[in-house]
């Protein structure tokens, strides 16, 4: 009895046991299936976030790069705006000269008049209050001869063109002092635009701060290796540059840091100022704002048709510009934080168009850029 008794409980025992385990391990089952979907969730959740991020910043460096590109636009037209003002003022020198000899000649002939005693002419002195009124006053007062008319009518038109040359003058100073206005609002709309992108990374988690930051750090030594990079990517594509040629002068300057307006070696360039620097060490000069730019040589139709050259447009309206060197590629300087590198026209949905524009050998020594720490007189 005692026995079955045992062999009842030991049976109960293995049982309750039994379910326990059972009841264990199909829950653990069960709580560990959305385990791994969930840890996939979060990886794909934080790299959504991450590419909203990126896009988020490739909108706010677009807007910025337009912006500095109107800024460009706007200095240029201050550029000619004031060659046409020290033209102006020189011919308004001109102009007065030719007023003054006129006038000196007029004098003469009122001195030679009131030596002769002519009693209108004192009445016309009292009678005028000023140069002009006496200029008129005297023109009908007085019985002129064939040569005084002659005086008259060129001291009248020399007024005139005196006249005429102050507006333009006035005119000029007008629109010298509106472009520097508008040159100051533009910086000071690129600066907020800077404050706003610096704003927005600020507010970002830890986690996407350090992608970031570590991006930021391989662009660093992608940097430091750029040029070696360059050739052993050009050896790969069988890409040939030619010496001398506005490709080679280009690539000297590969590392050189992004600076919005920058058109030196010795500050920096942004996108128009780099195709700006190289074209003029090749004796073209070419103006330093990408939308006009566009706008010269030679349209290409198709990029089956580009040349090593050729310059190369993104946007609409236009508001980037690099230089193509073959197989795709493009070398340009890219936004605020980056440096002179290459691209690929695959990668740039943007792509707008292309020019042509024709340069001789390079006629200029390339400027070596204190600001990269390789060579610039590398071989390509």
């Amino acid at each position: 009895m005692n026995t079955v008794k045992i062999s009842k409980t030991k049976n109960l025992y293995f049982k309750i046991v039994t379910t326990i385990l059972l009841l264990f391990f199909s829950t653990s089952q069960v709580l560990a299936v959305p385990t791994y979907p969930s840890l996939r969730q979060q990886i794909e959740e934080k790299q959504r976030t991450y590419e909203e991020v990126k896009a988020e910043l490739a909108k706010l460096n677009d807007q910025l790069e337009i912006a500095i590109e109107e800024y460009n636009a706007a200095r240029e037209r201050l550029e000619e705006i004031q060659m046409d003002l020290t033209n102006v003022k020189l011919e308004y020198a001109r102009v007065q000269q030719k007023y003054g000899r006129q006038k000196k000649i007029f004098y003469q002939r009122i001195r030679n008049i009131y030596k002769k005693g002519d009693k209108r002419f004192l009445e016309i002195i009292l009678n005028t209050t000023n140069f002009f009124d006496f200029f008129t006053t005297f023109h009908f007062a007085v019985s002129l001869t064939e040569q005084d008319q002659k005086i008259l009518r060129n001291l009248k038109e020399a007024q005139k063109e005196l006249e005429k040359s102050q507006e333009r003058l006035e005119e000029k100073i007008s629109e010298e002092t509106a472009l520097k206005e508008e040159i100051e609002a533009r910086k000071l709309e690129i600066q907020n635009q800077l404050l706003e992108k610096q704003r927005y990374i600020e507010s970002l988690s830890d986690e996407i701060k350090t992608l970031l930051a570590e991006e930021e750090a391989l662009r660093a030594r992608e940097r430091e290796n750029i040029k070696e990079t360059v050739n052993k990517l050009f050896e790969e594509l069988g890409i040939i540059v030619e010496p001398g040629s506005v490709v080679e002068t280009a690539l000297h300057y590969l590392g050189v840091p992004y600076v919005w307006g920058g058109e030196s070696p010795d500050v920096g360039f942004d996108c128009s100022g780099l195709v700006k620097f190289v074209f003029h060490l090749h004796g073209v000069e070419l103006p330093h704002y990408s939308r006009a730019q566009a706008k010269m040589g030679e349209p290409v139709e198709r990029i089956e048709d580009l040349r090593p050259g050729d310059l190369v447009f993104f946007g609409n309206p236009v508001h980037h510009v690099g230089i193509y060197v073959g197989k795709g590629y493009f070398i340009h300087a890219p936004r605020t934080g980056d440096f002179v590198r290459l691209g690929r026209l695959s990668e740039r949905p943007d792509f707008s168009g292309a020019r042509r524009i024709p340069a001789p050998p390079r006629v200029f020594p390339v400027i070596p850029s204190p600001l990269t720490s390789t060579s610039t007189t590398q071989s390509f």
